[in-house]
């Protein structure tokens, strides 16, 4: 059983490592690539990660999530749109603002992180109400073991 508290600062943990080193593999690839391509850079970096997301998001921030075989499909498709975001942002930034790739990164830093935690939350690793530790008289007082609702998770 874990707190929303500490289940946000493991996110938050493997989110900064992820973050940072998807950074670095872009300033990497950019430097790379013969074009220095941001847009193809940012593709590269994310697809590269991708394993390891999966992993530390499974692993560290949602490991007390019951296993379900279709975990790492929701965990693709989530990170299908977040790809769109990654790319898109960099795309959005670089082509149409003309504006350094290094905004682009710092928009996916903003943008990604938070709708990716209630995402994962609720959706990928479907976290019970069991599996939470809550307010004694809301966890006492459930009728049954359906889904959390963000209400019940504030301490």
């Amino acid at each position: 059983m874990i707190r929303l508290f500490e289940r946000v600062l493991r996110y938050g943990v493997v989110g900064v490592t992820l973050s940072v080193a998807f950074s670095l593999a872009v300033v990497l690839v950019v430097g790379w690539l013969p074009t220095h391509d941001p847009v193809l850079a940012s593709g590269l970096a994310f697809v590269l990660l991708l394993p390891v997301a999966y992993l530390g998001h499974r692993f560290v921030a949602f490991f007390d999530a019951a296993r379900d075989p279709f975990q790492p499909l929701r965990f693709a498709v989530t990170t299908s749109s977040t790809f769109l975001i990654a790319v898109g942002g960099m795309y959005w930034v670089t082509e149409i603002l003309g504006r350094s790739y290094l905004l682009g990164i710092a928009l996916n830093w903003a943008l990604i992180p938070a709708v990716n935690f209630l995402i994962f939350f609720f959706w990928v690793f479907r976290l019970r109400g069991s599996d939470i530790v809550t307010d004694p008289l809301l966890a006492n007082d459930r009728r049954n073991d359906s889904d959390v609702g963000l209400s019940e998770l504030v301490d």
